[in-house]
């Protein structure tokens, strides 16, 4: 909590997010002859992020509820994209090619909106959505649970 307006608590986020892919490669089955064989491929993803969280209790009598909101904006540091390349199975005429993977862009933008209701201590319900928009994807995700503390 860094700063309150009216109830509201708003806090600022900055931080940094590391993945690594580690594809192991695949050969497909069934074709008789025109299975494809993926090769191995690595991709790293470095990502700075920054945004801001609003969240806000309403005590509504022994029951708290907890609605949040969260925007911000990523931006990849690393690959953006990956190669992957590929051959025929037992076609060795035919020259092995590259696939990529869609460049989406450097940025992106992302959203998560949620509550969690509070019904006793230690028993928590909660729905989260959170989406995630680049230049040529949208990601959309939810969440509901329950969440027991003892």
């Amino acid at each position: 909590k860094l700063f309150e307006f009216g109830g509201t608590r708003i806090t600022p986020r900055l931080g940094l997010g590391y993945l690594h892919l580690d594809f192991p490669g695949l050969t497909e089955t069934g074709a008789e002859g025109w299975n494809r064989v993926l090769s191995p491929a690595k991709s790293d993803s470095l990502e700075l992020r920054a945004g801001v969280n609003l969240s806000k209790e309403i005590d509504l009598g022994g029951i708290v509820f907890s609605p949040h909101l969260n925007l911000g904006l990523g931006y990849e540091i690393l690959d953006t994209t990956m190669l992957i390349e590929t051959r025929f199975a037992n076609q060795e005429v035919i020259a092995p090619f590259v696939n990529e993977t869609p460049d989406s862009g450097r940025l992106r933008g992302f959203a998560e909106l949620g509550a969690t209701l509070s019904l006793s201590d230690g028993f928590d319900l909660f729905v989260d959505y959170r989406g995630t928009f680049r230049r040529r994807d949208r990601i959309h995700g939810a969440t509901v649970g329950a969440s027991f503390t003892f």
